[in-house]
C-alpha cells in the first residue's frame, strides 16, 4: 500500500517518514529526489527548477504520478508499504488512488508560528504556492479533504511513535496491510 504525506515546507514530513521506515522498514520516497534522477540534470538547481516547473505546465502532477510509480516499479501489496514524501496535488492523489485504492493520504501540520520559525523566507513564498496547488482546477476538489489520517508535526517524539502505531494498527484492523 501507499502512504502518501502532505504538508507544508517543514512542517515534519521528512522526519516523520524516516521514522516510520525505520520502524516498520518501509520504503520511503521522495518524490523530489525521484524527479531529479528523471530529469538527468544533476546539481544545476535552477535548470531543474525550470524543467520539473515546465513537467508540471505541459503534462501535470496526474501523469507525473503515474510515471514515477512506473519508475519504481510499484506493485500493490499488502505486505509492504511505501511512503510518499510528498503529494500536492489533487492529480498526484488520483493516479495513486488509481494504482493501489487502498492508499491512505496523511496530513502533516504544525502551529504557523513553529513553521515560520523552521522555514526560510523562500519556503514561506513557496508555502503560499503549494497551498494552491492543494486546490484542483478540476471541478472544487482539495488535496486536504482526501486526509484519512493525520499528524502532529511538533508533537514529541513519544507521541509521534503513539500517532504512528495507531495508524499501522488502523491499516492492519481493516485489512490494507498484513
Amino acid at each position: 500500500m501507499i502512504i502518501g504525506f502532505v504538508g507544508f515546507h517543514n512542517s515534519g514530513k521528512s522526519c516523520l517518514c524516516r521514522y516510520i521506515e525505520r520502524r516498520f522498514s518501509c520504503r520511503w520516497v521522495l518524490k523530489r529526489a525521484l524527479l531529479k534522477e528523471w530529469s538527468g540534470i544533476g546539481e544545476n538547481e535552477l535548470a531543474w527548477t525550470n524543467w520539473y516547473r515546465n513537467l508540471y505546465r505541459t503534462i501535470g502532477g496526474y501523469e507525473i504520478m503515474h510515471h514515477l510509480l512506473r519508475r519504481i516499479k510499484y506493485v500493490q501489496n499488502k505486505n509492504s508499504v511505501i511512503l510518499i514524501d510528498a503529494i500536492h496535488t489533487p492529480g498526484e492523489w488520483r493516479a495513486v488512488k488509481e494504482v493501489d485504492s487502498d492508499s491512505l493520504l496523511a496530513g502533516v501540520f504544525i502551529p504557523k508560528e513553529s513553521r515560520l520559525e523552521r522555514s526560510t523566507p523562500e519556503d514561506i513564498i513557496l508555502d503560499d504556492k503549494r497551498e494552491r496547488y492543494w486546490h484542483s482546477k478540476e471541478g472544487n476538489h482539495c488535496l486536504l479533504s482526501q486526509i484519512e489520517w493525520s499528524f502532529c508535526g511538533i508533537a514529541s517524539q513519544e507521541l509521534q511513535a503513539l500517532e504512528v502505531e495507531a495508524l499501522f494498527e488502523h491499516l492492519t484492523k481493516v485489512g490494507k496491510i498484513k
